[in-house]
């Protein structure tokens, strides 16, 4: 029974969250006086027992560490989580590979996800992105195929 009952939450409740996610985000690093602007590329990969979240810039990439999730409400949920970040090779020599933390706020109705990051104190930076869900529906419209089969 728990491993019927662990299949069916891994499928259709942790899977919502995972996949695909693109959208902006600013960093408190500073070029030519003013703050960075990036394209992110996020791609959640979630099982009942385990997460791994890969965050991609133009410059670098990030892999998780550690995850938790809280539920602030019906609605809007929240994932901390550590990471490591390893820059490309052609990036700036400032930038060396580093640990991070970063917060994650879902919001359901939207298929929006916004966060804040933070770095080690070595390299002192901050920032923060909006990211929407690619293919959005597809989660819930499997749901949905499945729950008219046979009607």
């Amino acid at each position: 029974i728990v491993s019927v009952e662990s299949s069916i939450i891994e499928e259709y409740i942790y899977r919502i969250y995972g996949g695909k996610w693109k959208g902006k985000g600013e960093s408190s690093y500073q070029k030519d006086g003013s703050k960075t602007e990036f394209d992110v590329s996020i791609e959640i990969s979630q099982t009942w027992s385990s997460i791994e979240i890969l965050f991609q810039t133009e410059s670098s990439h990030s892999v998780s560490k550690s995850a938790y999730f809280s539920k602030k409400s019906e609605k809007l949920k929240e994932m901390v989580y550590t990471y490591q970040n390893h820059p490309n090779y052609d990036s700036e020599n400032t930038m060396k590979i580093h640990e991070g933390t970063c917060k994650l706020r879902f919001d359901g109705d939207k298929d929006l996800l916004e966060g804040d990051y933070y770095t080690d104190p070595n390299r002192g930076n901050s920032g923060s992105f909006t990211v929407l869900k690619e293919n959005k529906n597809s989660y819930f419209d499997r749901l949905k195929s499945i729950a008219t089969r046979g009607r």
